[in-house]
């Protein structure tokens, strides 16, 4: 199964980055074999334990050029929020590309234009680039600073990612990167994703990040401590 789209279908979706409105919804076939995949950790624990617990069911599969049907120049975030988990709703997804590794949007893949890709779709799920916050809420205690951000549109505990829904996110790469240099460059740190989930067990809302956690301070990871950890890191490199 591989994706299958047309020249026609990308000089549309280029030719609609030169106007500035609504990044246009793509359609997008089937995926096999992401290059990599990331698990998310709270830096929020408003909903405890359901903050912790939510962590088992966010992922992000990343697909990059070998990937069969994904240019060279680009790469695929596809987000999902597990089925069968804790009710909630990732309403905002922000990138910190603190290396300049991505250039532009392609295009965004709401669930609801996968209907009979993904037997789950429930035709709900609907994203629009940019929005409010402009800031990951609470990153500035991890020194997250969002370059690119989209937002569930309204109302956002409905058309956000539920579980069992997805939604895909397509860049073109900047000039000079590959999708190695933007594994690296997320190995390294120097590429984070967050996420704004709202609606927790029916409740209010966290935020996650992926992270690469630094030896040390694994064990923080479950005890409600990440945020003060990044924050003494980053204050311990300004001496």
């Amino acid at each position: 199964m591989v994706v299958q789209i047309s020249k026609f279908v990308w000089a549309g979706m280029l030719s609609a980055l030169m106007a500035p409105v609504t990044v246009q919804a793509v359609a997008l076939g089937d995926l096999t074999n992401p290059v990599d995949m990331q698990t998310f950790t709270a830096i929020t624990s408003n909903n405890p334990p359901n903050t912790r617990n939510l962590e088992n069911q966010l992922f992000v599969d990343i697909y990059g050029t070998r990937t069969t049907g994904i240019e060279d120049n680009q790469v695929l975030f596809v987000f999902r929020n597990e089925a069968g988990g804790i009710a909630s709703s990732i309403q905002g997804i922000y990138f910190d590309d603190g290396n300049g590794a991505l250039l532009s949007v392609v295009g965004l893949i709401d669930d609801d234009q996968s209907a009979g890709i993904f037997t789950h779709n429930d035709g709900t799920v609907d994203f629009t680039s940019g929005g409010t916050p402009p800031n990951l809420p609470n990153g500035e205690s991890i020194d997250f600073d969002a370059d690119w951000r989209f937002t569930a549109d309204s109302p956002a505990a409905n058309r956000g990612i539920n579980p069992g829904e997805l939604f895909g996110v397509m860049f073109n790469l900047a000039d000079g990167f590959t999708i190695d240099d933007l594994l690296a460059a997320k190995a390294a740190g120097d590429f984070r994703i967050g996420l704004r989930v709202i609606a927790i067990g029916g409740a209010g809302g966290d935020s996650y990040v992926n992270v690469v956690p630094e030896p040390g301070i694994v064990w923080l990871l479950g005890s409600g401590l990440m945020g003060l950890a990044f924050a003494n890191r980053k204050r311990a490199e300004c001496f």
